[in-house]
């Protein structure tokens, strides 16, 4: 059997094997999902029995499940994901003319005590 969970504002890796054989034991499917997008998504769950026909495995839906998911971004995370994925853009715009800018205006602090009579 094939359990696979799919959704457009999600990013979804499976954590156990999508396709598994069913026995009497307890089989599971396991997921771990991050949303990429807030506001309501839509998240979907197919499972599918897989046939051999002629030789080929062919998947049979046997059901769906279809679940709305109302995802809310925080503004820290929303700030923390700008971050993460602009890093670089950040660096060198903003950091590094500040760090430049500092250490000129302590260069200069350096040669204008350097030149004074503080007696």
């Amino acid at each position: 059997m094939e359990a696979r969970l799919t959704g457009l504002g999600f990013r979804i890796q499976a954590l156990t094997p999508e396709t598994q054989a069913v026995s009497s034991a307890n089989t599971e499917w396991k997921w771990e999902i991050q949303p990429t997008m807030s506001g309501p998504q839509t998240v979907h769950l197919t499972l599918s029995l897989l046939l051999d026909i002629e030789g080929e495995r062919v998947p049979h839906t046997i059901r769906t499940f279809d679940r709305t998911v109302m995802i809310q971004v925080t503004w820290p995370q929303r700030l923390s994901g700008f971050l993460g994925q602009n890093w670089q853009w950040l660096w060198t715009a903003i950091l590094l003319p500040l760090v430049a800018w500092l250490w000129g205006k302590r260069n200069t602090r350096k040669k204008d005590g350097s030149g004074r009579d503080h007696g």
